[in-house]
Formats: structure tokens, C-alpha cells, sequence
């Protein structure tokens, strides 16, 4: 199993959701290679302090956005998430490879999500 999938079948099954949960180690897991640890953990705790026990199938999305597996056909992120994955790349933009980091903004650019919604 890979490992955003064994992510979204945990997703699946937690009941309860907690910025210090084995649910957001898993998306730490999952996003430190992009964006290193503390940003990662960042991420996960802003989006669980916004959206509570909701935010599984969301961060498993922004995971699928940081790995390049993200299916515009089957997978949605709100407007909020998009501000959330941008504001945290310009955080780590030192850190991180730069094709990466290109890769990963042509992305938002693409999407139209550069741009800061009001």
C-alpha cells in the first residue's frame, strides 16, 4: 500500500482528530520531504485548528498536492486549503529543492491559487 493511501484509509477510519494524533504524524510523515518537519507540522496544526475532526481528508489532499498526486477529478481543496498550502510554501521555499518548489507553484499557478483570496 502506498503511503497517501494507507493515509486516507486511516482518514478514513479516526473518529476523533488531534494536531498531536497518530493521523497528524502521519501527514508529517507524508509532508517532510517536501517541506521539512516544522513546516509540515505547521501545516497540519493550522488545518486542524481551522477544520477540527474534518481535516483528514483534507491534509491527505495537500499531501497528495505536496507529492505531485493530487486528481483534480476526484480530489478537492477549498479555498482556505490552497491559501494554507501557499502561505506554507513561501514559508519553506528556503528548504526546499528548487524544482520542487516550481514544480509545486506551477501547480497553484495553474489552479489560479496564487493569488491571496480576500
Amino acid at each position: 500500500m502506498r503511503p497517501l493511501d494507507y493515509f486516507f484509509s486511516l482518514a478514513d477510519r479516526e473518529k476523533s482528530f488531534s494536531p498531536e494524533g497518530h493521523l497528524a504524524r502521519e501527514f508529517v510523515k507524508l509532508a517532510s520531504p517536501v517541506l521539512g518537519e516544522t513546516c509540515a507540522g505547521d501545516l497540519c496544526f493550522r488545518t486542524v485548528s481551522r477544520l477540527g475532526e474534518k481535516a483528514g481528508p483534507a491534509l491527505g489532499n495537500m499531501a497528495a498536492f505536496l507529492l505531485g498526486e493530487f486528481d483534480d477529478g476526484t480530489m478537492t481543496l477549498d479555498d482556505a486549503d490552497w491559501d494554507e498550502i501557499r502561505e506554507t510554501l513561501e514559508d519553506a521555499a528556503d528548504g526546499i529543492d528548487l524544482n520542487t518548489l516550481t514544480g509545486l507553484m506551477d501547480g497553484l499557478l495553474s489552479r489560479g491559487k496564487l493569488e491571496k483570496t480576500p
